[in-house]
C-alpha cells in the first residue's frame, strides 16, 4: 500500500510522521484491495484559536474513495480519532461487500421430506 503524509500551513515532528505511516499500515487488514492512503495534517483558520489541527486521511479501495477528517488541539490526538473513523468505514464498506456477493434474500432453504411409512 502506498501511503503520503503531507502537511499544510505547519511542520509536524518526524516522530508523529513515522507514527501515522505505520498506523495507515494496518488500514489494509480491514479491506482487502487498499491501494492508497493519504494523510494530510493542516491547521484549522475557520476556528477562533489557530490551535486546531485537522487530519484528514483518504483512502483509496476497490476503486472507492473513503474521506475522514478530525480535528483536535493536538495532531497526534487528531491523528487518532481520523484513523479510528477510517477503521470503522473500511470495516462497513467490508461488510457491505461481503452481504452483496452472498444476498439473503430469495434464497429459501429447503429441508428434506420425510417419507412416511
Amino acid at each position: 500500500m502506498e501511503i503520503t503524509v503531507l502537511t499544510r500551513h505547519m511542520d509536524i515532528p518526524e516522530g508523529l510522521r513515522e507514527s501515522a505511516i505505520e498506523k495507515a499500515q494496518h488500514l489494509e487488514r480491514f479491506l482487502e484491495g487498499t491501494q492508497r492512503a493519504d494523510i494530510v495534517f493542516s491547521r484549522d483558520h475557520a476556528a477562533r484559536d489557530d490551535a486546531y489541527v485537522i487530519c484528514e486521511i483518504s483512502v483509496l479501495a476497490r476503486r472507492r474513495v473513503i474521506r475522514v477528517r478530525a480535528s483536535s488541539h493536538l495532531a497526534s490526538t487528531a491523528l487518532e480519532v481520523a484513523i479510528s473513523k477510517s477503521v470503522q468505514r473500511l470495516t462497513r464498506m467490508q461488510d457491505r461487500l461481503v452481504q452483496r456477493s452472498r444476498p439473503r434474500h430469495g434464497t429459501a432453504v429447503q429441508r428434506p421430506v420425510e417419507l412416511a411409512d
